[in-house]
């Protein structure tokens, strides 16, 4: 959905350079017949900067993060903050009492859930019309 990271750099002559990026992570989708897998680079973001919620078959995955950095000879300050905000469907085969969150070294977010067949409904259905009368 959405991703920004804004940067800030500030200079000995108090020049300031402000940026403001859209970062849209890779997501790949390394799902099974048997189970559901998405796996989602989050790279710059630490295990508590991430909150992973469902809402009935949505997955919401929300960052924020902060980053600041001063030269060693104290001459620049370099400043990042980044908010990501994104909502997959799962769909209806999904045991959602299965879903578990990762996060792996590498700095992706890892999201793995059961498919369960028996739950997938109809998917499309031809609706008899009516006529008023």
């Amino acid at each position: 959905m959405e991703g920004y990271v804004f940067v800030l750099r500030k200079n000995v002559k108090n020049t300031v350079i402000k940026k403001m990026i859209y970062l849209e992570p890779e997501l790949e989708d390394l799902s099974t017949k048997n189970q559901y897998h998405l796996k989602l680079n989050l790279e710059g973001y630490k295990p508590d900067d991430v909150v992973v919620t469902t809402i009935g078959k949505d997955l919401i995955i929300e960052g924020k993060h902060q980053k600041e950095e001063t030269s060693e000879d104290g001459c620049s300050t370099y400043f990042e903050s980044g908010n990501y905000k994104r909502r997959i469907y799962l769909g209806d085969d999904i045991d959602e009492g299965s879903i578990k969150a990762k996060f792996t070294k590498d700095g992706a977010i890892e999201i793995m859930a059961k498919r369960d067949p028996k739950k997938a409904k109809l998917q499309h259905k031809k609706l008899p019309i009516e006529q008023e009368k």
